[in-house]
């Protein structure tokens, strides 16, 4: 979770009530923001990643009103038209397609605000942008700027003044001098790059890197453009509506800006339809759907009940409100989780372990018995793992819009995950050795199924192909199931040929053993050699266990 300082006495002030700090602390653990720790001027608090709202001070003082009582009123900001236009020219659909914009004027930059945007703008990138690839943000003194502004490509010649420097530096420059450029470099590959630039051709920012020394912000800025610009439009959008709300309540003028036709900020609460049958069901209550209603107001959420529905009004920087379960949680919370009894169900059922964990318990105890480390790591991998370093191909399920390049597939395989393993804990002693029972997504003639896979590996200058083969036997003799195990020399791209081999049961391959290949080491950068395995273990029929 990400974690926040706050002034407390500011934070306080926004709330609009004098509090102890075992109060304070109660009530944010209450709403579900722990703190971490608490000083006489300080308040660190953990933010769970589902409200982002939260990580501004002015969007955690506003829930913490509604929480209170001490506000019931869910405030729209007003958004005032204006002729401010930003064009987007169509080349940027390649690059980084989506970009909104909104004007706030009017405002105060003392110390307090402008600690609040700072800290806000870095841990929205952080969280919610996924460390700015899913979406960036641009603030800029808008006295600076000529309007309209163009959201455009360019090539890595293009340059002009970096934030924080007293020289133009060309855009392969920045990547590579620049801290921020070096950071975030792996973000814009080239050669093409996008760039907003005003009326004049004075440049505001390269997102998602760096904004422009010419038009930055400063203690004399009282009006503002915020930019935010990703790759998918809606954590954009949400980013945008987060940030416009707190300086609303900062007392900023919110102002449209049309881009390419379409006015934003766009702050039209989003309507839905919540059945107070389905709340008391799955909390366990006997709410009536006045109750419901009311507790979804103390979350800042516009809510009124009429024959038997409660209908709902979402504040656009709720961000967290996908489905209706998501307003049982709130009501939940609202209702106060320390309130509900503990109840034991009225099931008539006796428990006992799955399947799967009968077998996974069985022959982890032998596994540890020979010195084994059980992980266990998760279902979704990068192809990186699963196949360029492990210089392997196969059909494997992608995972549509995946918003972080480490999870973009399941695993077909267990092996290259605990090799990644390895190669993440080099500073530990050896001989390291390591397994893992899970499942595994197989496509086979286009389908897809899954399969419990157990997979080992032995990291130590003396592992070769025979300690691994004994290891398999080993765990095969252990299971007393009467079956035919042999090895058949093969060939497998991820091992060294003439030291692995397929294995075997009833005639049916059922995996592989062997030495893993120098290449796959040198890929994980791994200097021990590594012997390793993996099985399918369907031939154990252990779903009929």
């Amino acid at each position: 979770m990400p974690t926040v300082s706050f002034d407390k006495r500011e934070l306080l002030r926004l709330i609009g009530k004098d509090m102890s700090d075992e109060e304070l602390e109660y009530e944010l653990a209450m709403l579900g923001v722990v703190p971490d720790d608490m000083t006489d001027t300080e308040v660190v608090l953990d933010v769970t990643p589902n409200r982002p709202d939260f990580l501004s001070i002015e969007g955690l003082a506003r829930g913490m009103r509604y929480f209170l009582g001490l506000e019931s009123e869910i405030r729209v900001p007003v958004v005032y038209p204006s002729d401010y236009q930003a064009r987007i020219e169509p080349e940027t659909a390649k690059s980084r397609p989506y970009a909104v914009c909104a004007v706030v004027k009017d405002l105060e930059m003392d110390d307090e605000l402008v600690r609040s945007l700072m800290q806000v703008q870095e841990k929205l990138h952080l969280t919610h942008s996924r460390n700015r690839k899913v979406a960036s943000i641009g603030v800029y003194d808008l006295d600076k700027i000529e309007f309209p502004i163009t959201y455009k490509v360019v090539d890595g010649s293009f340059s002009f003044v970096p934030l924080g420097m007293d020289r133009e530096m060309s855009i392969e420059e920045i990547k590579k001098e620049h801290p921020k450029g070096v950071e975030y470099s792996h973000l814009v590959p080239g050669p093409n790059y996008v760039v907003w630039v005003d009326a004049t051709g004075k440049v505001l920012s390269f997102p998602p890197v760096i904004n422009s020394q010419d038009t930055a912000v400063d203690e004399n800025t009282r009006n503002i453009l915020i930019d935010v610009t990703g790759t998918r439009l809606q954590p954009v959008v949400q980013a945008l509506n987060i940030l416009v709300y707190a300086l609303a309540d900062r007392g900023g003028k919110i102002y449209s800006v049309n881009v390419e036709g379409r006015e934003y900020p766009d702050l039209t609460p989003m309507d839905m339809e919540l059945d107070p049958d389905y709340v008391n069901k799955l909390l366990g209550l006997n709410l009536s759907d006045g109750e419901i209603a009311s507790y979804l107001r103390r979350m800042g959420i516009g809510a009124k009940d009429h024959e038997g529905r409660v209908f709902v009004k979402v504040p656009a920087y709720r961000s967290d409100i996908l489905h209706p379960i998501d307003l049982v949680e709130d009501v939940a919370i609202a209702y106060r989780y320390d309130k509900f009894e503990p109840e034991i169900p009225n099931i008539a059922t006796v428990s006992e372990m799955s399947k799967e964990t009968k077998v996974s318990k069985l022959l982890g105890q032998l596994l540890i018995g020979m010195g084994f480390l059980e992980t266990s790591n998760y279902h979704l991998t990068s192809e990186d793992v699963l196949h360029k370093k492990m210089k392997r191909s196969t059909s494997v399920v992608r995972v549509k819009s995946a918003v972080n390049e480490n999870y973009t597939v399941f695993r077909d395989m267990i092996l290259p995950q605990l090799l990644d393993v390895l190669s993440r804990n080099k500073h530990h002693p050896y001989p390291q050795k390591l397994y893992e029972i899970g499942r595994v997504a197989l496509v086979e003639e286009g389908k897809v199924e899954e399969r419990l896979h157990l997979a080992g590996v032995i990291a130590d200058k003396s592992s070769d192909y025979s300690v691994a083969k004994s290891t398999v036997e080993a765990v095969l003799r252990y299971l007393e199931k009467p079956v035919e195990l042999r090895f058949e020399e093969a060939s497998n791209p991820s091992f060294l040929d003439g030291r692995v081999a397929k294995v075997l049961v009833n005639g049916e391959s059922v995996g592989w053993v062997g030495e893993i290949h120098p290449k796959v080491l040198e890929n994980f950068e791994i200097e021990m050699p590594v012997t390793g395995f993996e099985i399918d273990l369907k031939f154990l029929g252990w779903r009929d266990w």
